[in-house]
């Protein structure tokens, strides 16, 4: 009946069923229910024609209740202490038994684990007779009443709920998404058999939360501390005034912001005093860029106590007018189009009493360094909300300090000029052709330079502006004079630092240089040329006639 076809565990449960011992290998069970079978089989048969014989007959049946003395075998005593700190008898009673110890541990570690303080524990019973085991259990209740639970969101969680919310990743199912991303140490696979690829962004500890916990944090958390709308709601003057106090200590850091001097004042025109009371300084900028708004302007001359918009420069920013012309010629061919703004490009470019490059010296011909210091402290410090004082000090420090540690390698000042190569050699070019002419003007440090081809309307009614009186030249027109006015360059000269004299030419207006201030400068020996840009033929001049045949080696030339 029984053979080693039969599965180990189904001989174990028959060894079970008939109260034999379920130890050994596979062909001993075989053998002990063979063995059995042979021996009851005659018993079986009596019973079987005694059960048919009786089967109108009643007969009552023990019914078996589970014993929970402390003196079974399925119980065992031990001595622990209850929460008065007294020991007492606490009995172990068996939870269930198993094959070997590996079944036992692995149903312990599929159970729910409790705290260090609580009373409940469990041992493994390693049996003597076989590899069989048991586990027990103690009578005692469980305890977790001194335990700590954690909820809501763990720190590290917390810390890049608030990255990504800066980084307007700011709603709570975006973030959601995104702390997902940054959970798992590996990127997820395709395929079973896809290699294990380490994931950039994770972040050990991060648990995901609920959309409602991160709606939660957000609204009565990081909100209110970005927006300094903890503890205080009121910032009072005398907040203020310790604020100041605190951060009027230099610091031994250069990037640390601090205080120079204050005064809590009303007057909006109090700065500009303070000023020219500290550096004997009177702040009144001479240069504004509006772009043509008329608030700022107004408010631009009522701070800085103008009488009217010709005292001033007024600035339009390039990439406004740019912008303008692109939306006002939508309608038009594209090919006129571009001839429009060329044409207006040139008029930049043109020294006309209106708007032209050059008209206030070193002054950007656009104000998108301006605007994109405005877009960095709302996108980034202050989130484009209205901040409260102290909240707005706050991102003030943060602000002054990166700014400061831009400098640094990112956004490095640059206090002189640079010439690049092509401009020296341009230079040299133009001192070393033999067709180069530079005429002074009076006692001035201006000059003019030019080709000496060029120089046919080369007078003093041209230099001062006197085209009037050239009408009557029948060798000059109007497109001859314009021509000239190309060909000639004049030069404001700076004698004590030539780097920063003043061109009439278009490069100069874009690029703050150009070649001929080199050669004016070098002309007037203000600075040496290098001699990697001089352009002087090291070799004598070849003789007229044919060159002679080389001659042979070691024999006198």
């Amino acid at each position: 009946m029984y053979n080693c076809s039969w599965k180990v565990v189904d001989l174990q449960a028959e060894c079970k069923k008939l109260k034999l011992s379920y130890a050994g290998k596979k062909s001993d069970l075989v053998k002990r229910l063979d063995n059995y079978t042979k021996d009851a089989q005659p018993a079986e048969t009596g019973a079987l024609s005694d059960s048919v014989k009786s089967q109108d007959e009643l007969i009552d049946v023990e019914v078996l209740v589970e014993n929970h003395d402390f003196n079974q075998e399925d119980e065992e005593e031990e001595m622990v202490q209850n929460e008065y700190g007294k020991r007492v008898k606490a009995s172990y009673i068996k939870f269930e038994e198993f094959l070997n110890l590996e079944a036992a541990v692995a149903r312990l570690e599929e159970s729910p684990f409790c705290g260090k303080s609580c009373p409940k524990l469990a041992y493994i019973l390693l049996h003597q007779d076989d590899d069989t085991a048991s586990i027990w259990y103690n009578s005692t209740e469980h305890d977790h009443t001194s335990e700590k639970y954690s909820s809501g969101i763990n720190e590290v969680t917390k810390k890049q709920i608030e990255v990504l919310y800066k980084s307007f990743v700011n709603t709570a199912t975006r973030i959601r998404l995104a702390l997902r991303d940054r959970s798992e140490p590996y990127l997820p696979k395709k395929f079973e058999s896809d290699p294990n690829l380490p994931n950039d962004l994770y972040i050990p500890g991060i648990v995901i939360p609920t959309n409602l916990q991160i709606n939660n944090y957000l609204n009565n958390t990081l909100r209110p501390k970005l927006q300094g709308r903890t503890g205080k709601n009121k910032f009072s003057y005398g907040d203020l005034s310790s604020w100041i106090e605190a951060n009027s200590i230099v610091p031994d850091n250069d990037h640390e912001p601090f205080v120079i001097d204050s005064l809590i004042h009303y007057n909006e025109k109090y700065p500009s005093l303070r000023l020219k009371a500290i550096y004997n300084y009177e702040f009144k900028p001479e240069i504004l860029i509006a772009d043509g708004a008329e608030a700022i302007t107004n408010g631009f001359i009522n701070a800085f106590n103008y009488k009217s918009i010709d005292e001033f420069n007024l600035v339009m920013c390039w990439a406004h007018v740019h912008r303008a012309i692109d939306t006002r010629t939508k309608s038009i061919d594209e090919s006129l189009r571009s001839q429009i703004r060329t044409d207006i490009n040139l008029i930049q470019l043109s020294p006309n009493n209106g708007w032209y490059e050059g008209f206030s010296v070193n002054i950007p011909s656009t104000d998108n360094g301006l605007e994109s210091i405005n877009g960095e402290i709302k996108l980034i410090h202050t989130l484009r909300t209205r901040l409260s004082v102290n909240a707005f000090l706050s991102n003030l420090e943060n602000m002054l300090r990166h700014w400061s540690k831009y400098t640094l390698k990112e956004k490095i000042f640059v206090g002189s000029v640079s010439f690049s190569q092509q401009s020296w050699k341009l230079a040299s070019s133009f001192l070393n052709s033999g067709n180069a002419l530079i005429k002074k003007i009076g006692n001035s440090e201006n000059f003019i330079l030019l080709d000496k081809s060029d120089s046919i309307l080369l007078n003093v009614d041209y230099v001062n502006s006197r085209y009037k009186k050239l009408e009557n030249d029948k060798k000059i027109n109007f497109d001859k004079l314009i021509s000239f006015q190309s060909a000639s360059k004049r030069v404001n000269l700076n004698t004590e630092d030539w780097s920063s004299s003043r061109f009439t030419c278009n490069f100069f207006f874009k690029n703050y240089y150009c070649s001929h201030i080199i050669s004016l400068a070098v002309n007037q020996k203000l600075v040496v040329m290098p001699l990697k840009y001089n352009q002087k033929a090291i070799a004598p001049k070849a003789k007229s006639g044919r060159p002679a045949k080389a001659k042979a080696c070691l024999v006198r030339q």
